[in-house]
C-alpha cells in the first residue's frame, strides 16, 4: 500500500507541474517562442496593425484609423510585455499617444483568423 501511495502521489506532482507549466506558457509564451511582427501587431491592436523590428532591435508599429497612420515605438520586454509611445500621426480615440500590453497565446495562435 506504500508503494501505491508514493506513485499516485509522484503522479498528482507531476500533473500539477505540468498544468501550472502550461498555464504560465499560454499566458507568456515568448521567453520560449520570441515575439514576431504578426504576433506583436496582433496583440497592440489586432488586425489593423503592422509592426516591423528595425536593424538595431527595435520595434515599429503603425495604426491606421481615420485613413490617417500613427506611428509607434514599441519596446518589448524579455517576458513579452509591451509599451508603445506614439512618435508620429494623430491622436485619437483609435490612437492614443500610448498603448501597452503583453503577447499571450491568442496573439501567437490568431485563431480568429482561421474561421474568415
Amino acid at each position: 500500500m506504500r508503494l501505491l501511495m508514493k506513485v499516485a502521489i509522484g503522479l498528482l506532482i507531476a500533473f500539477v507541474v505540468l498544468v501550472g507549466a502550461g498555464l504560465l506558457f499560454s499566458a507568456r509564451p515568448t521567453p520560449i517562442t520570441g515575439v514576431d511582427a504578426g504576433s506583436l501587431a496582433h496583440s497592440v491592436k489586432s488586425t489593423d496593425a503592422v509592426c516591423r523590428e528595425s536593424s538595431d532591435g527595435n520595434w515599429h508599429c503603425a495604426l491606421e484609423a481615420d485613413k490617417a497612420d500613427t506611428q509607434y515605438e514599441v519596446d518589448v520586454g524579455w517576458d513579452g510585455c509591451w509599451e508603445a509611445t506614439r512618435i508620429r500621426g494623430p491622436v485619437t480615440r483609435f490612437t492614443p499617444r500610448g498603448l501597452s500590453g503583453c503577447v499571450d497565446i491568442w496573439d501567437q495562435l490568431q485563431l480568429e483568423n482561421v474561421f474568415d
